[in-house]
């Protein structure tokens, strides 16, 4: 019996923190910009582009659980009639292509590999919303949990973090974000302060890396944000 209720408090566990395939895409959209920001800035090192990949091999897993809207759409239906699934997995397969394309030169592209994947982020951000709003209908957020809605605002803070650096280091500009570091760090002191407040690894590592999130436009330190962001998403998934 008392494995029994074991396993169930564990089941109930893992559902808190699972998050559906459409989130988990928008988690891995900002991943792959954090990956596109740190490939500029690390002057083309190969593992940020293998991260990029594994991501998208991760996305394509996704897409083919999430169904599609009616039949499959031939390829002269215009955009517009398109399901947001379709176009969406369409934007993915953009993304795939940009790497491909591009893989035997990136030193010479990387200017490139930022600015078109923030274009096709762009469509990918709207296409997400769409079908979060559909699932979720009127619920605000549009996540199925506060451990969901935390890793997406962090992963923006990241993916915006890793973008300002790379332009200060490097000049190269990409497409202006709606969203800001200060605006997702005050989402999560709320969340933390809400929902987190008894996890002590999770609190103690935001609070060492809280004030050089806000401290952009003065001081940039990739390395050490991306170490303590990866440290965060373990403590994370195993709750």
């Amino acid at each position: 019996m008392m494995r029994l209720i074991g396993l169930a408090l564990l089941f109930i566990h893992s559902l808190a923190y699972a998050e559906t395939e459409i989130e988990q895409l928008e988690i891995l959209s900002h991943r792959i910009s954090s990956s596109f920001s740190a490939l500029v800035f690390f002057d083309g090192q190969e593992k940020y582009l293998n991260q990029v990949n594994d991501f998208l091999d991760q996305g394509d897993r996704l897409l083919n659980q999430i169904q599609l809207d009616g039949n499959q759409p031939s390829q002269q239906q215009s955009p517009q009639h398109q399901s947001p699934q379709t176009q969406l997995k369409q934007q993915w397969q953009k993304a795939r292509e940009l790497v491909e394309s591009n893989r035997q030169s990136v030193a010479d592209n990387l200017d490139n590999f930022e600015y078109e994947w923030s274009l096709i982020n762009q469509v990918i951000q709207k296409q997400i919303t769409e079908i979060q709003q559909q699932h979720y209908k009127n619920k605000n957020p549009l996540y199925s949990s506060p451990s969901v809605l935390l890793q997406v605002e962090l992963e923006t803070i990241l993916s915006l973090y890793m973008q300002h650096s790379t332009e200060i280091a490097s000049g190269f500009s990409t497409l202006p974000s709606q969203n800001s570091i200060e605006t997702s760090v005050a989402t999560v002191d709320t969340l933390l302060a809400s929902d987190f407040s008894d996890n002590q690894r999770l609190q103690k590592k935001w609070r060492f890396i809280r004030r050089t999130l806000l401290d952009h436009n003065a001081e940039s330190v990739p390395f050490i944000v991306l170490k303590i962001f990866d440290d965060m998403r373990t403590i994370i998934r195993s709750g």
